[in-house]
């Protein structure tokens, strides 16, 4: 039998639970989160799922309940993750699927990193981008060279999405030393849908890795648009429009003219499976590994908390952003 647990059961973790039912049975999944509306949204689309056969749930209220597993998923807000991480390690898990953004300071990330490693752990983030086929056939028709990658968005919170497209940067370009040359946020703090105590960023950002590559993301809250992805290389341009699902890829061999592409979404509970298949059979996935994804946490804890404090004039120990 396949034990997985999952940790926080709110609007994407009820998504990952029903991305574990699809994984090929028996089953036993360990669900906790101690609201009860959480709870209640799991076990509706739970429901959603069909056939059930040689699955076996668990809804519990408390980690101390939790029995080690094959795969612990991790979708509570960033709040306090750092240490509900450890205390996880400390009960036995030792394999670990975890929302964006792991944590919410260097401090804790660091604290996160001795932890995995006195444990002899692993830990994948949720960077959908990777498994998704339009960027990795891109990634492969990228001849060497420097890339640039520009995001634009409306209303989709920077402070919780740049990392997401920090991640999709450094895979098509393959460097992992971002460094942030700076940013255009707007002189205000915008509410959180998620918590009173977390806030939200308008405006860009923009870095670069060492071989030249570079990036700048923006996003407008005066807008409710989707997010649009565009790359610049060497040989080739693309072209994303993640809400809308359509995509193009132009060559410098076919003189830039435009062709269309195959986009599709991935959701949770279509990737969930594949990345818990990938960990069961190699003990490894796709996804970015705690350790490579420090670096671009912590230069985006900087430019986050020093926004914060430069409008408040309060420090700011931890980053509010999930």
């Amino acid at each position: 039998m396949k034990n997985f647990a999952l940790v926080g059961c709110g609007q994407i973790g009820s998504r990952h639970l029903q991305g574990l039912m699809k994984v090929p049975g028996p089953l036993s999944i360990q669900v906790v989160d101690p609201n009860p509306a959480a709870r209640c949204l799991g076990r509706k689309r739970a429901d959603e799922i069909i056939p059930k056969e040689n699955i076996q749930i668990e809804w519990l209220k408390s980690i101390d309940d939790l029995r080690p597993t094959d795969l612990t998923v991790v979708a509570t807000t960033a709040v306090n993750r750092a240490d509900l991480l450890i205390k996880l390690l400390e009960r036995g898990h030792s394999r670990f699927l975890v929302e964006k953004v792991v944590c919410q300071s260097d401090e804790e990330y660091q604290r996160l990193l001795e932890a995995f490693a006195k444990y002899r752990a692993k830990g994948w983030i949720n960077f959908y981008h990777r498994y998704m086929d339009f960027y990795k056939e891109l990634k492969q028709v990228l001849v060497s060279g420097p890339i640039h990658l520009q995001v634009l968005g409306g209303n989709r919170g920077l402070g919780c999405n740049a990392i997401h497209f920090l991640d999709l940067f450094t895979f098509l370009c393959s460097g992992t030393e971002v460094e942030i040359q700076g940013s255009f946020f707007k002189d205000c703090l915008l509410p959180n849908k998620r918590s009173k105590e977390l806030v939200e960023f308008s405006g860009t950002l923009f870095g670069s890795v060492a071989d030249g590559s570079t990036f700048s993301f923006t996003f407008n809250e005066m807008s409710s648009a989707s997010y649009t992805v565009e790359v610049l290389g060497v040989n080739v341009r693309a072209f994303a429009d993640e809400g809308l699902e359509k995509a193009q890829v132009a060559f410098e061999a076919e003189n830039w003219a435009w062709q269309e592409w195959n986009f599709k979404n991935l959701f949770s509970s279509v990737l969930t499976p594949r990345i818990a298949q990938d960990v069961l059979e190699t003990d490894d996935c796709g996804l970015t590994s705690l350790e490579d994804s420090y670096v671009p946490h912590s230069v985006l804890f900087k430019v986050f908390s020093r926004h914060v404090e430069r409008l408040t004039g309060k420090v700011c120990p931890t980053c509010p952003i999930t």
